[in-house]
């Protein structure tokens, strides 16, 4: 409910559906990369990320298996590229994807 919320504020706010997409895929893949390097024993300052972003990371990490995560990605990709084919607009697939979670 708290996302929804704070979706429908960043519109309010006149934040871009296309900018708050690439917020949701950037902090998925950095999830995706920080759990395969914690498989892999790769040192997180390895990645090139800042420490504060994998600090933050990892501490959602707990919340999400690594099929979900993949899911949510293949999910964000097929949403931007059915809008940009003519199917349901960005904010709207972007709210059907929330409301899902």
């Amino acid at each position: 409910k708290n996302l929804w919320v704070l979706y429908v504020q960043a519109l309010k706010n006149d934040i871009a559906p296309e900018q708050i997409h690439g917020t949701f895929f950037a902090q998925i893949k950095n999830m995706l990369l920080i759990k395969k390097a914690n498989e892999q024993n790769v040192q997180t300052s390895e990645l090139g990320l800042h420490p504060f972003v994998v600090k933050k990371t990892t501490r959602l990490l707990k919340n999400f298996t690594q099929e979900e995560l993949e899911k949510h990605s293949r999910d964000l990709l097929h949403i931007y590229h059915k809008a940009r084919a003519g199917g349901d607009e960005l904010d709207v697939g972007l709210e059907k994807f929330i409301l899902s979670l």
